[in-house]
């Protein structure tokens, strides 16, 4: 029963917090480890990716945009509308 109250804690969390998130300013050094990763995985000949936990999508949108195929998969229903607002293919 403990698992459970600290998991709905935890959906709960970020249901309210999908807002902000989701205006809130990008750290700068994420752009930098962002198109490390791209680089990476796009030298790797890698086509798809699957985001867990991807918030409110920035991250998701910014690999679609640069041609991998996304899904991405969150605990917060509210965290995954956002992905789907830019166009994310996301599930809860």
């Amino acid at each position: 029963m403990g698992n459970n109250l600290v998991k709905q804690n935890i959906i709960n969390y970020y249901n309210q917090e999908a807002t902000n998130r989701d205006t809130k300013e990008r750290d700068g050094w994420k752009t930098d480890e962002r198109n490390r990763f791209l680089n990476l995985v796009t030298g790797e000949g890698c086509k798809t990716l699957l985001e867990l936990g991807p918030g409110p999508g920035y991250d998701s949108k910014y690999f679609m945009d640069n041609g991998l195929i996304v899904t991405a998969v969150d605990i917060s229903i509210e965290m995954v509308r956002a992905c789907r607002d830019k166009g994310v293919d996301a599930y809860e």
